[in-house]
Protein backbone atom coordinates (compact mmCIF):
# COMPACT_ATOMS: atom_id res chain seq x y z
CA UNK A 1 0.00 0.00 0.00
CA UNK A 2 2.48 2.24 0.95
CA UNK A 3 4.12 2.43 -3.14
CA UNK A 4 0.63 3.30 -4.15
CA UNK A 5 0.22 6.45 -1.44
CA UNK A 6 3.46 7.32 -2.23
CA UNK A 7 2.90 7.19 -6.11
CA UNK A 8 -0.26 9.27 -5.45
CA UNK A 9 1.70 11.97 -3.57
CA UNK A 10 3.72 12.35 -6.54
CA UNK A 11 0.81 12.14 -8.98
CA UNK A 12 -1.28 14.25 -7.75
CA UNK A 13 1.30 17.57 -5.84
CA UNK A 14 -0.87 19.49 -3.98
CA UNK A 15 -3.88 16.95 -3.36
CA UNK A 16 -3.69 17.09 0.36
CA UNK A 17 -5.68 14.08 0.67
CA UNK A 18 -2.73 12.44 -0.63
CA UNK A 19 -0.67 13.33 2.06
CA UNK A 20 -3.10 12.96 4.88
CA UNK A 21 -3.31 9.02 4.19
CA UNK A 22 0.57 8.69 3.23
CA UNK A 23 1.19 10.23 6.39
CA UNK A 24 -1.65 8.37 8.41
CA UNK A 25 -0.52 5.13 7.11
CA UNK A 26 3.46 5.81 8.09
CA UNK A 27 2.14 6.98 11.51
CA UNK A 28 0.21 3.65 11.90
CA UNK A 29 3.30 1.68 11.86
CA UNK A 30 5.07 3.91 14.55
CA UNK A 31 7.20 5.33 11.38
CA UNK A 32 6.89 9.11 12.99
CA UNK A 33 9.80 10.42 11.25
CA UNK A 34 8.90 9.47 8.31
CA UNK A 35 5.15 10.44 8.47
CA UNK A 36 5.90 14.06 9.83
CA UNK A 37 8.93 14.51 6.75
CA UNK A 38 5.93 15.74 3.83
CA UNK A 39 4.61 18.55 6.75
CA UNK A 40 7.85 19.49 8.14
CA UNK A 41 8.96 20.16 3.63
CA UNK A 42 5.54 22.11 3.49
CA UNK A 43 6.20 24.12 6.53
CA UNK A 44 9.62 25.00 5.41
CA UNK A 45 8.54 26.16 1.96
CA UNK A 46 5.53 27.94 4.00
CA UNK A 47 5.52 28.79 7.95
CA UNK A 48 2.05 29.89 7.43
CA UNK A 49 0.71 26.78 5.93
CA UNK A 50 -2.02 25.98 8.54
CA UNK A 51 -2.34 22.60 7.16
CA UNK A 52 0.96 21.70 7.55
CA UNK A 53 1.43 22.74 11.21
CA UNK A 54 -1.78 21.00 12.31
CA UNK A 55 -0.23 17.87 10.74
CA UNK A 56 2.87 18.31 12.15
CA UNK A 57 1.24 18.39 15.62
CA UNK A 58 -1.40 15.57 15.04
CA UNK A 59 2.38 13.44 14.07
CA UNK A 60 4.06 14.61 17.54
CA UNK A 61 1.34 13.78 19.67
CA UNK A 62 0.48 10.45 18.60
CA UNK A 63 4.07 9.83 18.47
CA UNK A 64 4.71 11.56 22.16
CA UNK A 65 8.02 13.34 20.71
CA UNK A 66 8.61 16.94 20.03
CA UNK A 67 5.88 17.64 22.59
CA UNK A 68 6.63 21.85 22.59
CA UNK A 69 6.86 21.85 18.77
CA UNK A 70 3.64 20.41 18.78
CA UNK A 71 2.05 23.16 21.42
CA UNK A 72 3.52 26.12 19.07
CA UNK A 73 2.28 24.78 15.82
CA UNK A 74 -1.61 24.05 17.69
CA UNK A 75 -1.24 27.83 19.55
CA UNK A 76 -0.81 29.03 15.88
CA UNK A 77 -3.67 27.04 14.34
Amino acid sequence: AETEYRAAVKAGPGEDRFLYVLSGFLAGQKRYKEAAEPWEERYKGNPADMVARYQLARVALISGTNLPQAVEHLTAY
